[in-house]
């Protein structure tokens, strides 16, 4: 079901009492009111959509348990997830894991540890673990938390600086 990682966990999606279109369009307008511009207002809307499809990202073991992949069920809702995010979702084959570019996929699947000082001269090595099933879950809900958190503090930024607080 669409959203229900993030959504549905209070076991009620809908609530006869509150008109979803009314609440959506009162928040529009106070973000105007606070001085959220209309390009604004769209990114805030594209990263709280971004995080509830990442929220449907779902994950198979793989290698025995020992490693995991994307769910292809899934893969619509990490495909939106990355658009919405501004990622590349990347192919979720168990190839692109030990490809050197950084796409949804990896992030979700893969953890890279670099050993060394990078820019020091000295040699640095990568090292690529798969991770399970249950650490990439830990992984997404960690991305959502923070792609989150970071969106909830610019936007008490933003209404701090429309009050003119420092």
């Amino acid at each position: 079901t669409l959203f229900r990682s993030y959504t549905g966990q209070s076991g009620e999606l809908a609530r006869a009492d509150v008109d979803d279109a009314e609440q959506f369009a009162k928040t529009k307008e106070a973000m105007t009111t606070m001085g959220f511009s209309q390009d604004d207002c769209e990114a805030a809307f594209r990263v709280v959509a971004g995080v509830l499809h990442l929220g449907d990202v779902g994950f198979l073991p793989a290698n025995g348990g020992e490693a995991c992949r994307v769910d292809p069920e899934t893969m619509d809702a990490l495909r939106d997830a990355a658009a919405l995010l501004h990622l590349e979702p990347g192919a979720c084959t168990e190839k692109s894991y030990t490809a050197p570019d950084r796409t949804m996929c990896d992030v979700l699947c893969v953890r890279r540890m670099t050993v060394g000082v990078p820019g020091s001269g000295g040699e640095t090595e990568t090292y690529i673990k798969q991770l399970t099933t249950q650490q990439a879950l830990e992984a997404r809900d960690a991305l959502a938390m923070a792609v989150y958190e970071r969106l909830f503090g610019w936007i008490v930024w933003r209404v701090n600086h429309s009050m003119g607080a420092e």
